[in-house]
């Protein structure tokens, strides 16, 4: 059995048929697909890909909200040895033709809502030959095909396909335009083999030996139901939410919300129960603990008993909203610390482990997953306890290939080390005595302010256990003496009354006075990304702009 994921979902298909693959919504009114019927509609969209020509290892662009045509788009692709592309639903201009033609793709699945955007460049993207729009009405656009016609195809046969073809996942373009991630097929399948003990499955060791093992489980009675409340558009909840759930013969429930809304979520895991949620750090799990207090209020706390963990990836998990969801619930916390290109570290919490010391949540501490160091400059491992700053790297089982269309930046990122090729992403962290990592904040976005680093993440994690903060983030702006001053931009509760000189008490209580934020932007609220993940330029923006407030 070939380490590719169309030839495993068709062998978990064959194992689990009349099984839940896909659910969206929840409850009596909720979308649901079979393995059996998962398969048979992905088979149909690889007969349209036939149809149209599309060649193998060819660019198929996903421009779509989180949902079943996602899924099903996907899957269809990988069957018929086409690449999938993930395209964030807030491009518009410049930013989706960028993404279009540096993949070179020649589908674009997009979401009738999108259709305005997808009209503004058609012209400039030649290479796109085939355009499926997704609920629109049945007249779609004459250059458009509907997803449901594209869908009605006759099913492609299954392939030979090859474990060397290539898995791209675009990263959000946090540090410049959108970059293409290429891993080998093959060994993206190990990577996401390494994930199983977070569910506490033992690792399979080949496609069949992952079909055996998610077969003893469903009749042992433990499958995997994972409701990922992030985007698919990104690696945290395509990966985390759906492919292990996929490869582990378990269910992918998406959400029908276009907006984050954390009651829906908890209804859907209490009606589907649900033994997994995904998320990006507070964006996600502070609404979620607040809907879980109002549950509670109101005398109708909701029925998680099959409630098993909680994974976040890409940004710091507060360590007050981790306390309060532990409150509530009895599961794993799962903190994850990566990227697109490698998982590097983790920290996994639990009402035990808080017991047994109630610190253990106040620092950005992280056990290294295997094949991690912390290097220096010149490339030699940072010592344990010595308090020296050092750029973390990643081995592990799946170095990405590199980077599409950018030699350069690829060289950079993934350098060899003592014989071995590294992910060097640019996260800084000390290391501990005990061999612990304190994850200190991302390179690209360090403020140097007198000569001295500050990593705006640390800042953040102070400032937003003070009570009332709701969100902020930290950048650096221009200064004449310091070259760059810390400055915060804060989001606070409706019915706090916060002034900026209590936000710095509390501050300077924690850090050194390099770090202390020179001035706090009041505003409504944080603009982030879809997945949670900081803007950073839209806080700047906002610092100049707020100059001179008089809450400030």
């Amino acid at each position: 059995m070939e380490l590719h994921f169309a030839t495993l979902f068709e062998a978990i298909s064959d194992a689990f048929g009349d099984d839940s693959a896909v659910v969206h919504g929840s409850g009596p009114g909720a979308e649901r697909w079979s393995w059996s019927d998962y398969d048979q509609v992905a088979s149909s969209f690889a007969g349209f890909l036939a149809h149209r020509r599309v060649g193998v290892q060819a660019r198929v662009a996903l421009y779509l909200f989180n949902g079943p045509e996602y899924l099903i788009a996907q899957y269809g692709a990988f069957k018929h040895r086409a690449v999938p592309i993930n395209v964030n639903y807030r491009y518009t201009g410049d930013e989706l033709r960028h993404i279009l033609t540096d993949s070179a793709a020649e589908v674009l699945v997009y979401d009738a809502s999108l259709k305005e955007r997808v009209e503004q460049v058609r012209s400039k993207c030649p290479n796109v030959r085939a355009w499926v729009e997704v609920g629109g009405p049945s007249a779609e656009p004459v250059w458009a095909t509907s997803f449901s016609e594209a869908i009605a195809h006759a099913p492609a046969a299954r392939l030979a396909r090859d474990a060397d073809d290539h898995y791209v996942l675009y990263t959000g373009g946090t540090t410049g335009l959108p970059k293409g991630v290429v891993f080998r097929m093959g060994d993206f399948v190990r990577r996401m083999f390494t994930g199983y003990g977070y569910r506490g499955w033992e690792s399979p060791v080949d496609g069949c030996d992952m079909v055996a093992k998610a077969l003893a489980h469903r009749a042992a009675g433990d499958r995997r139901v994972a409701i990922p409340a992030c985007p698919l558009m990104h690696g945290t909840g395509l990966w985390l939410g759906v492919f292990y759930a996929h490869m582990m013969g378990g269910t992918a429930v998406t959400l029908t919300g276009r907006r984050f809304d954390a009651h829906e979520l908890w209804r859907a895991a209490e009606t589907e129960g649900a033994d997994a949620v995904i998320i990006v750090g507070d964006a996600f799990a502070g609404p979620m603990l607040a809907a879980l207090d109002e549950a509670e209020a109101a005398g109708r706390p909701y029925r998680l008993e099959a409630m098993r963990i909680i994974m976040s990836s890409g940004v710091m998990w507060s360590a007050e909203v981790q306390r309060g969801l532990l409150r509530h619930l009895d599961v794993r916390l799962v903190d994850s610390m990566g990227s697109t290109e490698s998982g590097i570290a983790r920290r996994i919490m639990t009402r035990a482990v808080l017991e047994a010391d109630p610190q253990a949540l106040d620092t950005a501490k992280f056990e290294l997953l295997p094949g991690s160091r912390v290097l220096r400059q010149d490339g030699t491992d940072v010592t344990a306890g010595s308090g020296e700053q050092g750029r973390l790297a990643a081995s592990g089982v799946c170095v990405p290939i590199g980077y599409h269309n950018d030699p350069v930046k690829s060289a950079a990122t993934f350098p060899e080390l003592d014989g071995r090729r590294y992910v060097v992403a640019g996260d800084w962290a000390t290391v501990e005595a005990d061999g612990r990592i304190a994850l200190l904040g991302r390179g690209s976005g360090c403020i140097n302010t007198g000569g001295e680093k500050v990593f705006p993440e640390e800042v953040e994690e102070v400032l937003k256990t003070y009570p009332g903060v709701r969100d902020c983030l930290v950048v650096g702006m221009p200064d004449d003496r310091f070259g760059e001053r810390v400055v915060a931009v804060v989001a606070l509760s409706a019915e706090t009354m916060t002034t900026a000189d209590d936000l710095l008490g509390h501050a300077r209580a924690h850090l050194a006075g390099y770090k202390l934020p020179r001035a706090i932007r009041f505003v409504d609220h944080v603009q982030r990304a879809a997945n949670g993940k900081a803007d950073y330029g839209w806080a700047k923006q906002e610092a100049a702009r707020h100059e001179g407030d008089p809450r400030s």
